[in-house]
């Protein structure tokens, strides 16, 4: 689901559709009424690769996972952050532009589950 709080997070790309009253405020109602507990919150096209408004709702909602937009460019610094929120089951990343590799991207070899064959 994506979240949008263009007040606290104003959108990277103004020109594009930002939905209203879609806040963890909002979304945390929904779960109420729908009876739902777990979340994955998705970044908005609105904001590019403006990933602040999805990792402030991941750590609003506590028990969320994310899937963040990165760019081609993006630096070592931020990528070593993002793959920590991955270690942590809580960020996953999808390329901004053009896909440069299959989707989904692990940035390293996936943990064998308990009972798995190796």
């Amino acid at each position: 689901m994506h979240i949008y709080d263009g007040e606290r997070f104003p959108p990277s790309r103004p020109q594009s559709r930002m939905q209203v009253s879609a806040r963890v405020c909002d979304y945390r109602l929904l779960q109420k009424r729908i009876g739902t507990r777990r979340t994955v919150v998705v970044s908005p096209a609105a904001y590019g690769t403006d990933n602040r408004v999805t990792l402030d709702a991941i750590a609003q909602l506590g028990n969320a996972r994310g899937v963040v937009v990165v760019h081609p460019v993006i630096t070592d610094a931020e990528l070593k952050a993002f793959a920590a929120l991955e270690d942590e089951a809580a960020c996953g990343m999808c390329p901004a532009t053009e896909r440069l590799f299959a989707l989904p991207v692990p940035l390293r070899r996936p943990k064998p589950r308990a009972g798995a064959a190796t």
